[in-house]
């Protein structure tokens, strides 16, 4: 019997839905915590015992997190004849990446807000980067980030260089850093609403509309926001789709606004949460992405 294995950066709703799901399935799990792990050049060491995986042992992330793509960056390159499946595409986790999201909806022609990567703290130049982006106020985000940290709206360019330097300041568990930031055009007609629409293995599950209610630009659920479901109308699952199908993504929430000139991209969340979307749809998402991950065995 072949064995499916969650990387997690610890204990959560998803993992605890994910694991009800696999028990009811009578699927053996096991879990490996991306910072409870020894990683050497040959082993993977969890909770004191070496992993040993058998040919055919399906491997899938709900961590986008440093170790994380560490973790299984190396477990492509050195299990890759007994793992059976990483994401589907090991380089899904490149789109964890805010700008390299927003650089594959351009690819692509999927409208998405004008972005523009930060690589100077001048202010001049600052200046000049906000110009691209339609100019201050606009919006800062930490490239790599998730329920809504790390998103803020700025005026100035004090305010971005003030931003990015809590973000490098903030204590981290891990001796490594992965920082970037971006800026990005403020949507003013969007602020406190967005769109999710999630898809497993091409085939859409759904969508949610986020709301923010404590009047906070971001609507995350995480944060505070209401979910309701909505349906996902022919423009939002054209986009949904193409992205999901170019960019080879097994499982995914595809984020959208809605502006003065349609829909908008904003990101693509490879391990997206889906509590609220539970709550809002009744969709069993945990035991649909078991299901698909068992049917590769």
């Amino acid at each position: 019997m072949k064995k499916l294995w969650i990387i997690t950066f610890g204990e959560c709703f998803r993992l605890n839905r994910l694991k009800e799901a696999c028990e009811k399935r009578n699927v053996e799990l096991e879990v490996i915590k991306t910072y409870n792990v020894h990683i050497t050049n040959n082993q993977v060491i969890s909770d004191g015992k070496k992993i040993n995986f058998k040919k055919g042992d399906i491997v899938w992330t709900i961590s986008n997190n440093a170790a994380a793509h560490h973790l299984i960056r190396y477990l492509t390159a050195r299990f890759k004849k007994e793992i059976k499946f990483i994401w589907t595409n090991t380089g899904a986790i490149n789109y964890a990446d805010k700008f390299y999201g927003n650089s594959f909806f351009t690819s692509m022609n999927i409208p998405t807000p004008k972005t523009v990567f930060i690589n100077t703290f001048k202010d001049y130049k600052l200046d000049n980067l906000a110009k691209y982006v339609g100019g201050f106020s606009c919006v800062v985000k930490a490239n790599i980030g998730s329920m809504g940290n790390g998103v803020e709206i700025v005026s100035s360019t004090s305010d971005v260089k003030e931003f990015i330097k809590k973000k490098m300041e903030a204590q981290v568990d891990v001796p490594f850093r992965r920082s970037s930031f971006i800026l990005q055009e403020f949507i003013k007609e969007s602020a406190g609403t967005d769109f999710r629409v999630l898809v497993l293995r091409g085939k859409i599950l759904g969508g949610i509309r986020r709301k923010s209610v404590n009047g906070d630009f971001r609507a995350n659920v995480s944060l505070g926001g209401k979910a309701e479901i909505v349906e996902v109308d022919k423009e939002m699952k054209k986009m949904a789709k193409k992205i999901m199908k170019e960019g080879d993504i097994f499982y995914a929430g595809i984020d959208f606004i809605k502006s003065k000139r349609g829909y908008l991209a904003l990101e693509i969340n490879t391990s997206a949460q889906f509590k609220g979307f539970e709550k809002a749809t009744g969709v069993n998402v945990a035991g649909k992405i078991v299901d698909a991950l068992m049917e590769n065995v």
